[in-house]
């Protein structure tokens, strides 16, 4: 229907959240690891067993955080990949959908 430029249609919100989730979940999941590595320390296990679950409930925790900015971002873009097809409502851009 749009040929090679509608493929990529969407490519830019996604990497506009794809890049800021990126780097919250990066950078804060060393801090959050050192954080639940001291909470499962009482539990006298071994540090392998301590820093398996410490990195698990870490990135659990991080990867909630970074989905709440990537989702939106990623209905931003595709809404701006479907727009033109019959049923689905005809856009501006990114700001445009959010704004709908």
């Amino acid at each position: 229907m749009d040929g090679i430029p509608g493929l990529y249609r969407g490519f830019g919100p996604v990497i506009t959240g794809a890049v800021p989730a990126r780097i919250i979940f990066l950078t804060a999941l060393e801090t959050t690891k050192v954080a639940a590595f001291e909470m499962v320390e009482p539990f006298k296990i071994s540090e392998p067993t301590q820093a398996a679950i410490a990195t698990g409930i870490a990135s659990m925790t991080l990867a909630l955080f970074s989905q709440a900015v990537f989702v939106p971002i990623d209905v931003v873009s595709q809404k701006l990949m479907v727009q033109g097809y019959a049923g689905h409502q005809k856009y501006k851009g990114g700001l445009d959908v959010a704004r709908s």
